[in-house]
């Protein structure tokens, strides 16, 4: 089991309630931490930037860039046989990423 780590639109933050922090056990922590996890200055999870993480910061929020952030999503859950991913634009600057029944609403641009 994981602790459940919930998205916002540009950072994690984990549910407790009455001093108990909530638990995950079907693999949504994992693959959070697949796709959003990393970072270059070396203060969070892995020290290094996911490939989900570089194409939405390097991409232009654009449609035709949705199949580089899908690719990308991929690659980060090459781990994941079963992974199916679907990514779409949710208005200016928002990006929803679906793997298998998770969902992740992430800023996409400055």
């Amino acid at each position: 089991m994981d602790v459940i780590l919930t998205t916002s639109g540009d950072g994690f933050d984990f549910p407790v309630s009455a001093a108990i922090v909530g638990m995950d056990d079907g693999g949504a922590t994992a693959v959070a931490l697949s796709l959003f996890g990393g970072n270059d200055k070396g203060t969070w999870w892995g020290n290094k930037s996911t490939a989900t993480q570089t194409a939405i910061q390097e991409r232009a929020p654009i449609p035709v860039n949705v199949k580089y952030i899908k690719a990308a999503v991929e690659y980060d859950l090459s781990w994941l046989p079963s992974a199916d991913v679907t990514v779409e634009m949710k208005g200016v600057g928002m990006v929803s990423i679906k793997v298998n029944n998770i969902i992740f609403n992430k800023n996409w641009g400055s």
